[in-house]
């Protein structure tokens, strides 16, 4: 048998010193994981998002309307429209289903035939349920009449309402003009195709990835122009079969530190021995809160948030990468010579960890930009509207189209956000760590 080489020797070793530290630290977890956590309850949102997710869930639970959930990579769409199906589901002949990166009108109902109902697809649950064979093959249209009869006769005989979540829609204004047609007319048919009694049995909640500086209200005028435009009614009332419920921005400080904090809680199986009174801000000098946090303060959690710009999404990815990258400098203390115990007595995550984090991760990225980035970056220092950052642009003789591209990547490492609507800014991770590189 051949035996390890040393670079798998290496990455054992290392994954073995992760597991060591992480248990040393008081986390249950043999790897440690930010997401992908089940119960939605541990995710804590500020009152005006939950009172959203209720009102979410009234409409289409009585079917009165569709909704629509926006907001940039990270904003927590996915956990909004999780936290959507867990309560529908548990509600009688509520079926909710989800979707997730629907792209062509081919894909949604491809997707959704083959999506689950429990331990079944939804086309032999249909089958099962009222007998109405979905079809493989042939024309979108042939293929969608076929789903709605069967989700229709579902509806008549059993009174099941259906919801349809579809997470990572893309925004119409980027689809090409021919299939921007073809997924509004699917959609538009979809919520308005009634039982006999007149009765809508089917309606949508949407999540849109939007662009910084966007809303979803660019897709809902696209989906009304076009749905009149091929006879589904005026735009008014297609309008009002969608109510936009939420555009997800950036979070308080109170409850960004309480989902870090409640995430840290449940990692070490100490969740239970944690406040749970999202009502009231968390006590981070009390001890046992801080023995949870360990090794991270209360400095820290509020430095992440300051350099997340309070964009959950990276607020948990620089939470999990601080703490791999002090576990990385914890091994090398070891092989320097100190003692673990050495180690554990001095080593915490603390507000200036973060900050030195911070600038080496911002070092980094400076290094791989380009003069024009680096530039833009610095004149989004402060919040500009979408009409200065056009007239910026002109000046350096580019377009918007000519810097998409960039405003991707910055979003998607972390540097820039929407401090509301029209407007965007560099966030602390760029702004702060860059003025020490």
């Amino acid at each position: 048998m051949l035996g390890l080489s040393e670079l798998d020797r290496l990455v054992e070793q290392t994954q073995k010193f992760d597991q060591k530290m992480l248990s040393l630290w008081g986390f249950k977890n043999e790897r440690i994981e930010l997401f992908g956590i089940d119960s939605s309850d541990l995710y804590v949102v500020p009152e005006e998002e939950a009172l959203a997710i209720k009102r979410a869930i009234n409409y289409l639970r009585n079917q009165t309307a569709s909704v629509v959930v926006s907001g940039p990579l990270g904003a927590g769409k996915t956990t909004f429209l999780e936290m959507i199906q867990q309560s529908l589901n548990r509600l009688p002949n509520i079926r909710a289903v989800r979707l997730e990166g629907i792209s062509s009108a081919d894909a949604l109902i491809d997707d959704l035939v083959h999506a689950n109902i429990g331990e079944q697809t939804v086309r032999d649950f249909l089958i099962d349920r009222v007998g109405v064979r979905v079809v493989r093959s042939g024309s979108v249209a042939k293929r969608l009449s076929r789903l709605l009869l069967a989700l229709r006769t579902d509806a008549e005989e059993n009174g099941t309402a259906y919801v349809l979540l579809i997470d990572e829609f893309r925004q119409l204004e980027r689809q090409r003009p021919d299939n921007r047609v073809r997924i509004v007319d699917i959609l538009l048919r979809m919520v308005n195709d009634k039982t006999r009694d007149g009765r809508r049995y089917l309606v949508l909640a949407l999540a849109v990835i939007t662009r910084v500086g966007e809303s979803a209200v660019k897709t809902l005028e696209i989906l009304s122009s076009v749905g009149e435009s091929l006879g589904h009614g005026s735009k008014s009332a297609i309008r009002r079969r969608f109510v936009e419920i939420y555009d997800m921005r950036r979070m308080n400080r109170t409850s960004a530190i309480k989902v870090m904090a409640w995430r840290l809680a449940y990692l070490k199986d100490s969740f239970d021995r944690f406040p749970h009174d999202t009502a009231k801000r968390i006590n981070l000098n009390s001890e046992i809160v801080k023995e949870i946090l360990h090794p991270f303060t209360a400095g820290a959690l509020e430095g992440i948030f300051d350099y997340s710009g309070g964009n959950p999404g990276i607020m948990l990815e620089l939470l999990l990468r601080t703490l791999q990258d002090a576990i990385r400098g914890a091994e090398v203390l070891v092989k320097d010579g100190y003692s673990l115990d050495q180690v554990l007595s001095a080593y915490e995550i603390d507000a200036k960890y973060v900050q030195h984090f911070v600038q080496k991760e911002v070092k980094r990225a400076r290094a791989e930009f380009n003069k024009f980035q680096t530039d833009l970056l610095a004149f989004l220092s402060t919040a500009r509207s979408l009409d200065e950052i056009e007239t910026w642009l002109e000046s350096k003789n580019r377009s918007w189209e000519s810097v998409l591209e960039d405003f991707d990547l910055f979003e998607k490492q972390g540097l820039i956000y929407s401090p509301e609507a029209g407007r965007i800014q560099a966030t602390e991770l760029w702004t702060k760590g860059s003025t020490f590189v």
